[in-house]
């Protein structure tokens, strides 16, 4: 995923760059989100997430839409049938009855000072004491009713950048005292395989950024990018390795592997290499196994329309062989329509 500054400006100095990752430190904390990969450029930031609901909340949005159905009126024999035609067992009438007596805290598995910690990561202290002082007078209903706004918030990819976008934008407002937009626009994001291969080639083009762009001899001697922070010593941006890696204790081992990666990308480099990944693997693709290319568009049958589908085109990164939705042009700028971007899902989907 990778979202710019407007008009490509390059805005963040050092310090600015140590600001962003902070905040993408404590929002992914509070979002329940894990950060694989990220880096911070001078006028945009790559980050490579992982994404996953509790399993209360999938099954709770699973069924949503008829949460609050009677179904002893819709019982059929043994079955239930809705008035949309939806036919239900009773294992899942039970499983829309337990999402019924759901709190929303349940649905989270989150407790209210959990809630309250989450948000103190965000919130400048005057700020947090006002909003508990608000709360501490309010009726049960329209606590809820906050509470639920602050939930929504999480576990979401939209919700993440959103929250996100808006810290870095009122920082960056106030040390400088720039006024009107600050980023270009929407994110741009692709799927990627929960395998070793895709990941693996997603996080070195991440962390490939400063050294093409010149800013570095080797990635490891840039703070602002996982790697380069997680050999400095900071356990936020190895734990994204030590995840990525199959959570191996190790991180001597880990470092030894993901640096012979960079390396071997370094070493194969050439013109246009960038170009073709940026198109690859920021511009709304889904990278992975062939099986996965076809499985996961046949599952989001919405985003990716019957008209628009095609077989999946092998791509080599690095000598990996992947696969992808459309592969992109060889001067590495995509055709229009041939990448979709869906940002309210994962980065990453697990591997079924």
């Amino acid at each position: 995923m990778v979202t710019r500054i407007a008009h490509r400006e390059f805005m963040f100095d050092e310090t600015e760059r140590d600001i962003v990752v902070g905040l993408v430190r404590r929002t992914a904390e509070f979002s329940g989100v894990t950060v694989v990969a990220y880096c911070v450029m001078s006028n945009h930031l790559h980050l490579f997430l992982f994404i996953e609901k509790p399993e209360s909340l999938q099954l709770f949005e699973r069924w949503a839409d008829i949460v609050g159905v009677d179904l002893e009126r819709a019982r059929d024999g043994a079955s239930y049938r809705l008035q949309d035609g939806t036919v239900l067992c009773e294992d899942e009438a039970e499983e829309v009855r337990s999402c019924a007596a759901m709190s929303l805290f349940d649905r989270y598995e989150m407790t209210f000072d959990e809630l309250k910690r989450r948000m103190q990561l965000l919130m400048r202290p005057s700020a947090y004491q006002e909003l508990m002082d608000k709360w501490s007078s309010m009726l049960k209903a329209n606590l809820d009713l906050e509470c639920a706004r602050f939930l929504r918030r999480m576990y979401d990819l939209s919700g993440f950048m959103k929250t996100l976008k808006q810290d870095i934008s009122q920082y960056y407002n106030v040390r400088h005292g720039h006024t009107g937009a600050l980023w270009e626009g929407r994110f741009r994001d692709s799927y990627v395989e929960r395998s070793l291969d895709p990941m693996t080639s997603v996080s070195t083009y991440i962390d490939l950024n400063p050294w093409r762009a010149g800013m570095c001899a080797h990635p490891a001697e840039y703070r602002w990018c996982s790697f380069g922070a997680a050999v400095g010593g900071s356990e936020f941006a190895r734990s994204g390795y030590r995840f990525m890696y199959g959570n191996a204790d190790d991180w001597s081992m880990i470092e030894s592997i993901h640096r012979e990666q960079i390396q071997h990308r370094m070493d194969k480099d050439q013109s246009g290499q960038e170009e073709i990944e940026d198109a690859l693997f920021t511009s709304g693709g889904i990278i992975g196994s062939s099986a996965f290319v076809e499985e996961l568009t046949r599952r989001e049958r919405v985003a990716f329309p019957r008209e628009r589908k095609s077989s999946p085109q092998e791509v080599c990164v690095g000598g990996l062989k992947l696969f992808a939705l459309r592969a992109p042009s060889p001067e590495g700028i995509p055709k229009m329509n041939d990448f979709f971007t869906m940002g309210s899902d994962p980065i990453v989907l697990p591997a079924e």
